[in-house]
């Protein structure tokens, strides 16, 4: 597993992608507006500046993390190359349905999804958990 996507740039989506890149992934992060990709990457560039002048990394790791990281507005582009798909769009459950539908119709069979489940639904949280297993179990199988 070398490519992972990020649905949403948010503060969640874009410190997940911090972390993947930091540790050597590749990292795709999408979303439908440009903008938010862009403060992403200013926020993780950010982020990572803390970490180098605290010594926790060095300039050329901060460097080489940003390096892996790539952004786009077109959900098949990003999805159709990732071996890990992570779901971090807003809290909206009509959205999430809609991405799931998505990355369900688009996904190869190498790859796996791994969906953040709204907490504030816990009865559809639970059916899409379900329904994703499935799929999950499909896509590696």
């Amino acid at each position: 597993m070398q490519q992972i996507t990020i649905i949403g740039s948010g503060q969640m989506g874009n410190g997940i992608a911090h972390v993947f890149a930091q540790s050597g992934y590749d990292v795709t992060i999408i979303d439908i507006r440009q903008e938010a990709l862009d403060q992403a990457i200013t926020t993780i560039g950010k982020n990572m500046e803390r970490q180098v002048a605290k010594g926790m990394i060095s300039e050329e790791e901060k460097n080489r993390a940003l390096q892996r990281i790539k952004t786009t507005t077109a959900f098949d582009k990003g999805v159709s190359t990732a071996d890990l798909v992570v779901e971090a769009a807003t809290e909206n459950i009509d959205l999430k349905l809609k991405i799931y539908f998505q990355i369900w119709t688009g996904i190869q069979k190498r790859n796996v999804f791994w969906p953040l489940i709204p907490r504030p639904y816990p009865s559809q949280g639970l059916l899409l958990q379900r329904n994703v297993a499935t799929k999950s179990l499909e896509c590696i199988s």
